[in-house]
C-alpha cells in the first residue's frame, strides 16, 4: 500500500548530479527495454538532458535505430537521437565515465541483469527498477531474484500491462518492496497520462530543474561526443 511504498522511499537523498536509473528484468523478454525507454522519455518531457543506454546484448536498439530511419539494413552508428533521447547502444569500447558527465539522468537498460556486461552499474543506481511479472505461478522469478541480489536500496518492482489491485497484491507478498502498475501503452515513445502519473509517482522524489545549459552547447557537446566515438570505431574496422 501507499504506507509502505512511502516507507520505501522517504529515505532517499536528493542527488547532485547525474541520476543514474537501473531497468532490468526477472526473466528475458519481459519488457525492460520498452520500460526504459518511456521512463527516459518521462524525464524528457519534464525538460532534462537523457541518456538511454542499451547494458545487454539484445541489440534492440540497432533494430529501433533501423526502424526509426526506414533503413533495411542494420545501422551500426553506436548511438542516434530519437524523442529528444540520446540512445547509446551496447559496445565494446562504449564509455559510460563520458555520458554520466554529460546527462542529468541516465537510464540503462540491463535486460536479464545476470547476463549483463554492466550488472556492476545496477547496483550503483540510485533508482533501480525491476521489471517483472505478478502472475502467481511466476513468483518464483521474484523470489530468485531477490535471492542472488540481496539487500538493495531503493528498489522497486514494475509490472507492465497490469493494474493496481495486481501490484498490491504483489508488493504484500514482497513486503520490503513496492511494485507499480505500468499501464498498457502501446508507443513506449508516447505515454499516456496513466503512464505518466505512475512515473512521477516513482521518480518525483529525483525531479530536476529544467538544465540551463544553452541548448546549442548540449548539442555541441552531443555531436562532439557522437564524432569521437564514431572515429574511434572507423578506427577499429581499419585494423
Amino acid at each position: 500500500d501507499d504506507a509502505v511504498i512511502n516507507e520505501s522511499l522517504k529515505k532517499i537523498e536528493q542527488v547532485v548530479g547525474t541520476v543514474l536509473i537501473g531497468v532490468a528484468g526477472v526473466a528475458p523478454h519481459i519488457g525492460c527495454t520498452h520500460t526504459a525507454i518511456s521512463i527516459a522519455k518521462h524525464l524528457v518531457e519534464k525538460g532534462n538532458t537523457v541518456a538511454l543506454v542499451e547494458g545487454n546484448h539484445s541489440q534492440d536498439f540497432d533494430r529501433i535505430h533501423s526502424l526509426y530511419e526506414g533503413a533495411n539494413k542494420t545501422l551500426r552508428i553506436p548511438n542516434f537521437e530519437l524523442n529528444g533521447i540520446m540512445h547509446f547502444k551496447y559496445r565494446d569500447e562504449l564509455d559510460l565515465n563520458v555520458i554520466f558527465t554529460t546527462y542529468e539522468y541516465v537510464v540503462m537498460d540491463f535486460g536479464l541483469l545476470e547476463e549483463s556486461p554492466y550488472r556492476e552499474e545496477f547496483n550503483r543506481s540510485h533508482v533501480k527498477c525491476v521489471v517483472t511479472s505478478a502472475d502467481e505461478w511466476k513468483f518464483y522469478w521474484n523470489e530468485d531474484f531477490l535471492h542472488i541480489y540481496k539487500d538493495l536500496d531503493n528498489l522497486a518492482f514494475i509490472v507492465p500491462n497490469a493494474t493496481k489491485k495486481i501490484t498490491d497484491d504483489l508488493a504484500a507478498r514482497l513486503k520490503k518492496y513496492p511494485a507499480f502498475p505500468m499501464p498498457r501503452h502501446d508507443n513506449p515513445y508516447d505515454l499516456t497520462d496513466a503512464t505518466n502519473k505512475v512515473l512521477s509517482y516513482i521518480f518525483g522524489k529525483f525531479y530536476k530543474k529544467p538544465s540551463t545549459v544553452p541548448a546549442k552547447t548540449l548539442i555541441l557537446v552531443s555531436i562532439g561526443s557522437v564524432a569521437v566515438t564514431a572515429c574511434v570505431f572507423a578506427a577499429i574496422l581499419l585494423l
